[in-house]
């Protein structure tokens, strides 16, 4: 860590740059900002600004010294090439620039196309790695680290030259998927993922079985020997993917819808999403209906559990939801061709939130 202490110290503000950015820009960026794009370009997932701002960074930043930590220890009795070690170096500060480059283009209203600048950047990382692919020592961190790389020094270096040139192909087809339709793009670069994959997969195999046909001295690894700094590495690394699986699930099944009434209004309280506040006297029409098709969610947060934010569909167009998923009756508010759809945890919940409603707008 010592002996690159000064590039990570580098590499780490790099990866905050943006948050600072961010913040200069503070007055200029909308409340609002949208942090996710469908792979049709469409805005589908929106934060505060606060959130907007930091959060991609932050979480950048820690996974970038996690994987230079990680990757440092593990390599101690095994030195890494250098060139190897700055892909891992600077891989999460272009991905931190690239990423927030986008936010701040859309929360600027800046008009660009995420869904084809993407494939574009994706592709050149492959192609980078690619390029840098060859140069990988055999190790227990980076690289195609299965038991028949590690039967042999020439196996691995064989595959991973192979596995070089593949990537470069598969970063040119991913850049260029980037000029098709959604459809297109998808079906590219999941080829090319596939691909990358499984090929240098196969072809490890086939060598081990020649080297092995011709005599040689081979034996397939699970991998190199592990040292304690390693074994406590791989305690750890499971852990934080523990948290990480316990907090997923937490986001995508709890969480709660709160209506609460006053004389004049009612509020949506929405757990992961903005609160709400309706006036009574702006609902010109509402209605009950028991079998509602909410369409696509073009912004807004979704879970197995919650449903809320922007939707569009044919019977209502452009509208805004707050819903259960598993909700089997919807109320509709309108207003000035504008139009809101609430829903409670069931059908006996709804209908008493309906009639609520219509109580205290005089109905």
């Amino acid at each position: 860590m010592k002996k690159y202490r000064n590039i990570i110290i580098v590499t780490s503000l790099v990866t905050l740059l943006p948050m600072l950015f961010g913040f200069l820009m503070w007055d200029k960026l909308p409340d609002t900002m949208v942090t996710h794009w469908g792979a049709d370009g469409v805005a589908d997932g929106f934060s505060s600004k606060i959130t907007g701002i930091t959060i991609v960074p932050l979480i950048l930043v820690a996974a970038h010294i996690f994987c230079v930590w990680i990757t440092l220890k593990t390599n101690k009795d095994n030195a890494q090439s250098e060139k190897i070690m700055k892909l891992v170096m600077w891989i999460m500060p272009f991905v931190s620039i690239f990423t927030s480059a986008i936010t701040y283009s859309a929360a600027l209203g800046k008009s660009f196309g995420p869904e084809h600048v993407t494939p574009i950047f994706i592709g050149l990382m492959f192609i980078v790695i690619g390029n840098y692919m060859p140069k990988n020592r055999m190790n227990s961190t980076i690289g195609i680290r299965i038991p028949t790389t590690y039967s042999s020094e020439a196996n691995w270096n064989a595959t991973h030259r192979m596995a070089g040139k593949l990537w470069l192909a598969g970063g040119m087809l991913t850049m260029l998927s980037g000029l098709f339709d959604e459809e297109i793009m998808v079906f590219f670069l999941i080829t090319a993922i596939f691909i990358m994959a499984f090929v240098p997969i196969i072809y490890s195999y086939i060598f081990y079985r020649r080297e092995k046909a011709e005599g040689k001295d081979v034996t397939t690894k699970q991998a190199l020997p592990l040292t304690p700094a390693m074994l406590k590495m791989r305690k750890f690394s499971m852990v934080g993917i523990v948290a990480v699986l316990v907090f997923v699930v937490v986001i995508m099944f709890a969480g709660d819808i709160e209506y609460e009434m006053s004389d004049e209004s009612f509020e949506i309280k929405a757990d992961f999403y903005e609160d709400l506040t309706v006036r009574y006297d702006f609902i010109e029409n509402i209605e009950y209906v028991e079998d509602f098709r909410t369409g696509i969610r073009t912004m807004g947060f979704g879970s197995a559990r919650l449903s809320m934010g922007q939707f569009a569909n044919d019977e209502l167009g452009k509208y805004t939801l707050y819903a259960y998923t598993g909700a089997d009756s919807h109320i509709i508010m309108e207003n000035n061709g504008k139009y809101l759809v609430i829903s409670a945890k069931t059908v006996e919940e709804t209908q008493a939130l309906y009639e609520n409603l219509l109580e205290r707008m005089g109905k």
